[in-house]
């Protein structure tokens, strides 16, 4: 028996409804493409250099090929006071808030070639406080390392290609004191030895890479030592040789200032008889 035959109004009810229903179904999207593996992270070339200077303490810092720039130490400047200050509860202060409070430890680079303690510096030896200063300089260079995001948080080292700038006058001796100083404090020097001649020579040959060709005299007048070397360098490297170094530690800026200050005094006491204080 043949089937009932739908009434045409259902079926074309029926067809519309399909329609509907073939319009508002989305269509099969094909599965997403694989993601590309990341490319590999090329490691960072980070240079540091340190000035351990009689009266300023500075660290620099060189990433790949870009141009050297100081870290910054204290709120306001990239450099930091050679200062330190111990109170009588052992209290310690470093850098600027050292060179503001009364009776500071200064110029205690001067001190370090016969490192011997005395009064004036709380019975430590100068190499313990220098120590203390490198420590905090080489601390807070680490801080703001990390917060730039150019060492990797977990570090507790500056374990980078690194060279700290010492005076021309100092003997081995000294020069290894003052690597084992910063050794010590987190700072591994390398080459092995601090650099012999100036801090202008270490900073710009070691942290630039690169350097005009031919003979270089360089003069580094610092707090408390004056001091030059001759290099001969290759154009666009940082290798060089040192033809000549040679420095003076008693001849600086604290030098001057006391050579100005009693050219004032002697002026004051004859002129005007006026007795000033040494």
């Amino acid at each position: 028996m043949p089937a009932p035959k739908e009434p045409a109004g259902d079926a074309q009810a029926n067809e519309e409804f399909s329609a509907r229903a073939a319009a508002t179904t989305p269509a099969t999207k094909p599965p997403p493409a694989p993601k590309p593996a990341p490319a590999p992270t090329r490691a960072r070339t980070v240079r540091i250099g340190l000035d351990f200077g009689t009266t300023t303490t500075l660290v620099a810092v060189r990433v790949d090929d870009q141009e050297p720039r100081l870290v910054p130490l204290e709120r306001s400047t990239d450099w930091m006071p050679s200062y330190y200050w111990l109170g009588e509860d052992g209290t310690e202060q470093i850098g600027a808030t050292a060179e503001n409070l009364p009776g500071p430890v200064h110029s205690i680079k001067l001190g370090l070639p016969a490192d011997l303690a005395s009064p004036r510096t709380y019975g430590m030896a100068p190499s313990q406080i220098a120590y203390r200063i490198i420590e905090e300089a080489l601390g807070r260079a680490l801080t703001r390392l990390k917060r730039d995001r150019l060492l990797p948080q977990e570090a507790e080292r500056l374990e980078v290609a690194a060279n700290v700038g010492c005076s021309a006058a100092w003997d081995l001796t000294t020069r290894a004191r003052l690597r084992d100083i910063a050794a010590k404090a987190g700072l591994e020097v390398k080459p092995r030895q601090p650099h012999r001649g100036t801090g202008a020579a270490a900073f710009a040959v070691l942290l630039t890479g690169a350097y005009p060709g031919g003979r270089v005299l360089i003069v580094d007048i610092g707090g408390g030592t004056l001091d030059a070397c001759v290099l001969k360098a290759e154009p666009g490297t940082n290798r060089f040789t040192i033809f000549a170094s040679g420095g003076r530690m008693d001849l600086g800026g604290d030098r001057y200032t006391d050579l100005i200050a009693d050219r004032m005094r002697a002026e004051l006491a004859g002129a005007a008889g006026i007795p000033v204080a040494s």
